[in-house]
C-alpha cells in the first residue's frame, strides 16, 4: 500500500476541476508525507530508491518534500545524500520543504550537507527554516565544525538574522547553555571578530 501510494511518478492533482475544498488536497499530500516518514523509520536502506524517485515526481508539494527529506536523512547513504542535494538545488522553493531539508541534511551529515546548512544559516529568510538549519548543523557537527562556524560568522557581516543563526548553530554544537566553552572557542580569533562574536555569545 505504501509503495503504491508513493510511486506515482506522473501524478495528477486528484482534485483538479473539483469543487471540493483545497484543504482536502493538502490532506492527501500530508498522508503521502506520513507514508514517506514511516519508510524512514524502518531504517531499511532498500527504501531509499523508492523515496528518491518520488522527489522527482510531478506535482509534489513542499510539505511532502520536507518530510521525505527527513526520511532520506534517517536512512542515510550516498543515494539518499544525492537525492537531498537534488532537492536543495532544484526543488527547495517552499519553506516547508527547506525546513525538512535542513533536518534531513543534519541527519545525513558530511561536508556537502554542512555546506548546504551553512548557506541556509547565511541566506535563509524564514525564521523556522533558519532555526532548523542551526539545529541540524549541531546534528551534523564533527571535526572542525566549531572552527568552520566561527569563520562563517565573518561572512554574516552586519546581517543580524544570519548572526543569530550562526550563534544558534554554535550553541547546538557546543551546548546551548555552555557559554564558557563558546567563549573559549572564540578566544584567540582575530580581535574584532572575537569581540563581536563574544558579545553575541554572551547575549545568547
Amino acid at each position: 500500500v505504501v509503495f503504491g501510494e508513493l510511486l506515482q511518478r506522473e501524478r495528477r492533482d486528484p482534485w483538479a476541476n473539483s469543487e471540493l475544498p483545497v484543504d482536502l488536497r493538502r490532506d492527501e499530500e500530508r498522508l503521502r508525507a506520513g507514508f514517506a516518514l514511516a519508510l524512514g523509520f524502518t531504517g531499511d536502506s532498500r527504501n531509499v530508491a523508492a523515496l528518491a524517485a518520488t522527489t522527482q515526481a510531478k506535482g509534489v508539494g513542499g510539505d511532502y518534500l520536507g518530510y521525505v527529506s527527513i526520511a532520506l536523512g534517517m536512512l542515510g547513504g550516498e543515494e539518499a545524500e544525492e537525492a537531498l542535494l537534488h532537492i536543495a538545488k532544484n526543488r527547495a522553493q517552499e519553506v516547508d520543504c527547506r525546513r525538512g531539508l535542513a533536518l534531513g541534511m543534519g541527519l545525513i551529515g558530511g561536508p556537502q550537507a554542512r555546506s548546504v546548512l551553512s548557506a541556509m544559516l547565511l541566506q535563509e529568510r524564514d525564521p523556522s527554516a533558519r532555526r532548523a538549519a542551526a539545529w541540524a548543523y549541531g546534528l551534523s557537527a564533527e571535526g572542525e565544525a566549531l572552527v568552520d562556524l566561527i569563520q562563517l560568522w565573518s561572512h554574516a557581516g552586519e546581517d543580524e538574522d544570519a548572526q543569530i543563526a550562526v550563534v544558534e548553530a554554535l550553541g547546538q554544537v557546543v551546548g546551548a547553555r555552555d557559554a564558557g566553552r563558546l567563549q573559549l572557542a572564540v578566544s584567540g580569533r582575530e580581535h574584532r571578530l572575537q569581540s563581536r562574536l563574544g558579545r553575541a555569545v554572551a547575549s545568547y
